[in-house]
C-alpha cells in the first residue's frame, strides 16, 4: 500500500479550498490529482479532520493460530502426509496451495526430497 500523503500537504489542500479555489486550480498548483482534493474534501467535511486513516492491517488469516497448533501436530506426528489428506483431516475449506504457503511460511515445515532414498528407488 502507497504511504498516504503528509499531514501538511492535506492542510493546504483544505486552507487552499477554504479560500475559494476550484479543485482544478489546487490540484494544478500542489501538483496532485483532482480526486485526492476532493477526497480531502470529503474526509474534512465529514471527520473535521485531514488525518490520514489508520491502516488495517491487511486481510485476516484464513487458518487462525490454533488450526496452526493442531497442522503442525498433525505434520510432526504423520510427516508423509499429502496436503489433499492434511486437508481433509482437518476439514478445513482452503485450497492446497494456502496450506502449502502455511506449512511453508508461517510454520517452516518444508518438504525436502531425500536424494539418497532416491537413487536407491532407481
Amino acid at each position: 500500500m502507497a504511504k498516504p500523503y503528509s499531514v501538511d500537504l492535506r492542510r493546504r489542500v483544505i486552507a487552499k479550498y477554504n479560500d475559494g479555489k476550484s479543485v482544478a486550480v489546487i490540484a494544478a498548483e500542489l501538483d496532485v490529482k483532482k480526486t485526492f482534493v476532493y477526497d480531502m474534501i470529503a474526509l474534512y467535511d465529514a471527520t473535521g479532520s485531514v488525518e490520514p486513516k489508520p491502516a488495517t492491517g491487511g486481510r485476516k488469516p484464513t487458518i487462525d493460530e490454533d488450526a496452526l497448533m493442531q497442522m503442525e501436530a498433525i505434520v510432526t506426528e504423520t510427516p508423509d502426509i499429502t496436503l489433499q489428506e492434511l486437508k481433509d483431516e482437518m476439514g478445513l475449506s482452503v485450497s492446497l496451495s494456502v496450506i502449502c504457503d502455511t506449512l511453508n511460511k508461517k510454520l517452516n515445515l518444508r518438504f525436502k526430497k531425500n536424494s539418497v532414498r532416491h537413487r536407491a528407488e532407481r
